[in-house]
C-alpha cells in the first residue's frame, strides 16, 4: 500500500468515526426505543385480550348455568302438563 492509499484509509476512517458512526448510534437508539415501544403496546395488547377471554368465560359458565336452570324449568313444566292431561 503507498502513501496515497495510507491517507486514503485514513481520511476515510476518520469520515467514519466523526461523521457515520454517531449517525448509526442515533439510529440504534431509535430503534430500541421504538422496540421497547412495539413490545410495550404488545404485551399491553396481549393483556386485554386475557381480560377478554376471562370475561368470555365467566360469561360461558354463566350461561351454562341459567341454561341447566331453565332445562330443569321446562322438564318441571312438562311433567306438570302431563299430569294434568
Amino acid at each position: 500500500m503507498n502513501e496515497k492509499d495510507k491517507k486514503l484509509v485514513s481520511i476515510v476512517g476518520e469520515a467514519l468515526e466523526q461523521i457515520v458512526l454517531p449517525e448509526l448510534q442515533i439510529i440504534k437508539d431509535e430503534v430500541g426505543n421504538l422496540k421497547e415501544t412495539v413490545n410495550k403496546g404488545f404485551k399491553e395488547n396481549i393483556e386485554q385480550h386475557t381480560e377478554i377471554i376471562n370475561s368470555l368465560n365467566r360469561v360461558e359458565t354463566l350461561a351454562k348455568s341459567e341454561i341447566k336452570y331453565v332445562d330443569n324449568l321446562s322438564g318441571r313444566v312438562l311433567k306438570l302438563e302431563t299430569k294434568k292431561a
